[in-house]
């Protein structure tokens, strides 16, 4: 006990210019050489003094910054042992049940959030591992640390970033009875794009496998919602912190992160996929295929949503979140639209919704919602519509006549009447993609140029 104690003494000098508690030192060495106590016991207060020792010297650091004297408290030395005490505290809380009541306890929350904000990945890092250990236990301590979680997943650091993506999923986005899980799956979609190469590869293999690859009679729920729902989540949040709010969120562009995400996905023919994030034929094939199967029940759910007893501003809801999700799935891929014996599927079963956006655009009733409350969800759906059936165009090689017919006129009044910028712009990009399969909408399109530039000049 002597020799031990005149070590500890010893570490005491060395250390008391670094942030550690000499006292508690001290007293954790003596408690540690203690051979009558139990081994349950040990690491209980070993936990308790170590997490003490880690938040002090965080406590201390982050004091010393806001003292505009940063140099004391940031050693190599000092940056090591907290990123030490984060590891030992992880690996103790995997042997400890006592410690998921302390992570609850305020102190070591404030404790988390300082180590998350360090400027060393190393310590960034253990706090995530040490967070995730945690989450992975406890729902509550899981719902407790989500915007933690969240946070780490923009982390400039790889190492913290893969954990906190891993954790993200895994233990907030896929459990059916996490409160979170939707907001947890979007959360990790919308960053695909800004991810480090090597997380983003592994993210868009969790994905795609999750979402397409899974097999239907596997999936405890049903995979097209728990999608439709992510997509849903990035858009509505997406409208609310718009500056414009008389703009449109859709159409989507290639930009968006959640058609890079679905490019990423399927390995998209505009999308310059190399290395690791590049699938094999086969694998392509698969995920292709699964991707048609995909869209067409998004198809059928509008189909049946449209059929429901369901009250009119339910089901506008519902149509456009299907419509929405399609609408990212073809401008990422429009080749998911391709394939079975009737090329025209999507056109067939969404061209009579051009004609129910522009009779109903402007309809209220007495104690409804204002009429531009009304006209904005249905130019968004009509968007939709119009960006589907251009999509559905660019792989097909036969267009029918009657088709093309009904198409121009239907495109025609729109482009006459609506009140949207966004929907006369697909719809005139539409007439232009018709053009290659009808004379008489070239006709058309040249007789509507010619008056533009007359009224012009």
């Amino acid at each position: 006990m002597g020799h031990m104690n005149s070590s500890v003494s010893l570490a005491i000098h060395r250390e008391r210019a670094k942030n550690f508690d000499p006292v508690a030192l001290e007293k954790i060495c003596v408690y540690l050489s203690c051979t009558q106590t139990t081994v349950a016991s040990r690491f209980g207060n070993f936990f308790d003094r170590l997490l003490d020792l880690c938040m002090s010297d965080i406590q201390e650091i982050f004091t010393t910054k806001s003292d505009n004297a940063s140099s004391v408290g940031t050693t190599a030395s000092s940056v090591q042992v907290r990123s030490k005490a984060m590891k030992v505290l992880a690996d103790l809380c995997e042997l400890d049940d006592g410690s998921l009541g302390l992570a609850q306890d305020p102190k070591v929350r404030a404790c988390f959030d300082a180590c998350i904000q360090d400027t060393s990945v190393s310590v960034r890092e253990a706090a995530v591992d040490l967070i995730s250990r945690f989450s992975s236990r406890s729902q509550e301590l899981a719902m407790d640390y989500f915007d933690l979680i969240v946070h780490a997943c923009g982390d400039p650091g790889t190492s913290v970033q893969k954990q906190a993506v891993k954790t993200l999923w895994e233990t907030c986005a896929i459990p059916a009875t996490f409160g979170r899980r939707i907001e947890a799956a979007a959360s990790t979609a919308i960053r695909v794009s800004a991810m480090e190469d090597s997380v983003k590869v592994r993210t868009v293999k969790i994905l795609r496998n999750f979402w397409f690859l899974t097999p239907r009679s596997l999936a405890e729920e049903s995979l097209t919602e728990h999608f439709c729902e992510t997509v849903w989540t990035i858009f509505e949040e997406q409208k609310r912190s718009r500056v414009s709010k008389n703009g449109l969120i859709v159409p989507f562009t290639r930009d968006h992160p959640v058609v890079h995400m679905l490019e990423c996905i399927f390995n998209a023919s505009t999308l310059d996929c190399s290395g690791q994030m590049k699938m094999n034929a086969t694998e392509k094939a698969s995920t292709l295929k699964s991707g048609r199967a995909f869209c067409r029940q998004l198809v059928d759910s509008v189909l049946h949503a449209e059929a429901s007893a369901l009250s009119e501003e339910e089901k506008s809801e519902r149509i456009l979140k299907y419509m929405v999700s399609l609408h990212a799935l073809l401008v990422a891929e429009p080749k998911l639209c391709a394939g079975g014996n009737n090329q025209h599927y999507y056109i067939e079963c969404l061209m009579p919704h051009l004609l129910y956006n522009q009779c109903n655009a402007g309809e209220t009733h007495a104690d409804g919602p204002p009429a531009k409350d009304v006209k904005r969800p249905n130019a968004e759906k009509l968007t939709c519509v119009l960006s589907i059936i251009s999509s559905n165009i660019l792989v097909i090689d036969v267009l029918g006549e009657q088709v093309c017919s009904t198409l121009t006129q239907n495109l025609q009044k729109l482009i006459a009447s609506h009140d949207y910028l966004s929907v006369v712009a697909k719809a005139c990009e539409l007439l232009c993609r018709i053009c290659s399969f009808s004379s008489a909408t070239s006709e058309f399109i040249m007789k509507l140029t010619s008056s533009i530039l007359n009224a012009a000049a």
